[in-house]
């Protein structure tokens, strides 16, 4: 009598695990490309980002954290991407100018979408400046 009770405990387990809606994956960016040129007194970054989550990403904000030869950050500047809301498999640009940030050899990329917070970024650098 308890084995049987126990297998049908355990047959309920599985039923409900397997009736139950998987949730989708949250918001995932992966840095298609980026490249980051300073000129006098600006610093330009250009490059193309994609969804690969199964969520939208709503207003996806990127940080930049510009980092010294020892990896320190020095600066972190952010903005929104060009698209208000970024699909599952759609791809936006990443056009982005800010002041220079002194000491700066690099550039390593971290993002955040509205209703989310902290979004995975695949490929997030570090990117030279050059």
């Amino acid at each position: 009598m308890k084995r049987a009770l126990t297998v049908l405990v355990v047959l309920a387990t599985l039923l409900f695990a397997v009736q139950q809606k998987r949730k989708p994956r949250p918001p995932e960016i992966e840095i298609l490309e980026l490249t980051v040129h300073r000129t006098e007194e600006l610093v330009t970054l250009d490059g193309r980002v994609k969804n690969i989550g199964e969520m939208p990403a709503e207003r996806l904000v990127m940080e930049f954290d510009f980092r010294e030869p020892d990896n320190r950050v020095v600066a972190t500047k952010k903005g929104p991407i060009g698209e208000e809301i970024l699909d599952p498999d759609q791809e936006s640009a990443i056009q982005f100018q800010t002041k220079d940030a002194p000491r700066s050899v690099t550039v390593s990329v971290r993002a955040y979408a509205a209703r989310v917070g902290d979004v995975k970024v695949k490929n997030a650098g570090p990117f030279v400046i050059e």
